[in-house]
């Protein structure tokens, strides 16, 4: 406000610097001194650390504060962005509803964060912390999901599917990342075997609940393999070796029961190459090679068990198989500790019947050293 009009009764518009009056009469304007207390910036009360102390202490709660547990925050990352999709092979994201299953079954998650640790040291091999932490959360999901699975019920159906496929990845990325700690050298196929028999065993329950029910990962093959009756036809034409390993096995095998489980696993390996070469989308390739172990039958599992010749020249095929998604980080180590072990415990006489097997690795560029 102008001083000279408040004295003076005039009404001021107080416009500054110059009120109107003044501009109009070209004379000077002059405005009283503001006092300190309305230019100054409000000081913040001396009690503010004590007021905030007092709202912490006020607010303490019943339970102490833990620290977060932050490798599991980094697998629970990990699995997210990136191991779950190896499992799916799914491209978009949007599609998967495996991290909300995870987040209403405890034993989800954990298989989950177990297989990520897996993957996260199939890339860090020198974090040896990863390997407690997959162990762990692995045996947790089984001593969780055991009670479930001998009496699975419908609203697990989805949980205990997805369970299923990712503890059969696990049993075969386990062996091969987990090598700490062993005092004695792991034979690969017994791991194969191993891994073989969970894969099946918690799948073949659950069909007994649920025998419409097709796993995520592991479905029902022959379903979704494209022709199958003309690929069938064409395979002794297309892999001529198959007939000559046809052979060997009648000469191999000791009777009639073990020639038929042998050649029914030599002709549906061969089948699946053949329907990967057809048709190679990542997440198919996947479901075939998993579910080769499904359509085998006890007497060839017990003559793999028992070393048996026949049994392992199939198995160095299946190698072959697996080769085929030499990109998967749980598969690609699979094809030489096959191969190489199978040569290790066949006769000489019956090596050259690698000779295919090892070419057909080197093809997909598997090393085999």
């Amino acid at each position: 406000m102008n001083y000279g009009r408040r004295l003076t009764d005039v009404k001021c518009d107080e416009a500054q610097p110059l009120c109107g009056r003044c501009i109009r009469l070209n004379q000077s304007c002059q405005y009283p001194p503001r006092s300190p207390s309305t230019t100054s910036t409000p000081s913040p009360p001396e009690n503010l650390s004590r007021t905030l102390v007092h709202n912490v202490s006020n607010h303490e709660g019943t339970q102490q504060i833990s620290s977060l547990p932050i490798l599991d925050l980094e697998l629970l990352y990990n699995s997210i962005t990136h191991t779950r999709h190896t499992i799916s092979g799914r491209q978009s994201r949007d599609d998967d509803n495996s991290f909300q299953i995870g987040l209403r079954h405890q034993y989800v998650l954990h298989s989950s964060l177990a297989l990520s640790a897996l993957h996260l040291l199939s890339s860090s091999p020198q974090r040896l912390e990863l390997i407690e932490a997959a162990t762990s959360h692995q045996h947790a999901a089984l001593q969780i999901v055991q009670p479930l699975i001998a009496h699975p019920l419908a609203e697990n159906t989805d949980a205990l599917v997805l369970f299923s496929a990712i503890t059969s990845i696990f049993s075969m990325a386990e062996p091969i990342y987990n090598t700490s700690g062993n005092s004695i050298q792991r034979d690969a196929l017994d791991d194969l075997v191993n891994a073989f028999e969970l894969n099946r065993g918690i799948t073949c329950i659950l069909s007994m609940k649920w025998p419409d029910v097709v796993t995520n990962g592991i479905p029902d093959v022959p379903a979704i393999i494209e022709d199958e009756e003309g690929l069938e036809k064409g395979l002794d034409e297309h892999y001529p070796i198959l007939l000559t390993v046809m052979d060997a096995l009648s000469i191999l095998c000791d009777d009639m029961v073990q020639l038929e489980s042998c050649q029914k696993a030599i002709r549906r390996t061969f089948l699946y190459m053949r329907a990967l070469e057809v048709k190679s989308e990542v997440e198919y390739s996947r479901r075939l090679i998993q579910h080769w172990p499904h359509s085998l039958n006890k007497n060839y599992i017990k003559m793999v068990i028992t070393r048996h010749p026949a049994a392992l020249i199939v198995l160095s095929y299946y190698a072959a198989l697996m080769s085929m998604k030499s990109d998967t980080w749980w598969l690609y180590k699979w094809p030489a500790l096959i191969i190489n072990r199978v040569a290790d415990l066949l006769e000489p006489e019956a090596e050259h019947l690698l000779d295919w097997p090892r070419q057909w690795i080197s093809k997909y560029k598997m090393d085999l050293e």
